[in-house]
């Protein structure tokens, strides 16, 4: 298993994986929320478990952004994974404006 990309500093390290899906947020059942798929979760979470780093860990799912734009952080056993979307329909400097932003969270 290997992550997409990882950033760290001195003290903390940041584990990216890019992922592409029609719709990132997908219903399970008739009339039931729409939730992020919860294996990519895992696959993350994996990742930040597994690393050696001995500073402060996190991870971050990108997607790109389909129908829906969504930007949200979660506490997994104390650990953040960050879960962004990614418009690349756009022009590239917001596209390098985005992912400087994303990268600030270490």
């Amino acid at each position: 298993m290997r992550s997409d990309i990882v950033l760290q500093t001195g003290k903390k390290q940041l584990i990216i994986d890019a992922k592409y899906y029609k719709n990132a947020l997908q219903v399970r059942n008739v009339g039931d929320a729409k939730k992020l798929i919860s294996p990519n979760l895992f696959q993350i979470y994996t990742y930040i478990n597994n690393s050696t780093f001995a500073g402060e860990k996190m991870g971050m799912l990108i997607y790109p952004v389909v129908d829906t734009e969504f930007d949200f952080v979660y506490s997994v056993q104390g650990k953040k994974i960050y879960v962004k979307t990614l418009n690349l329909n756009t022009q590239w400097e917001k596209i390098y404006g985005r992912l400087k932003e994303m990268a600030q969270a270490i």
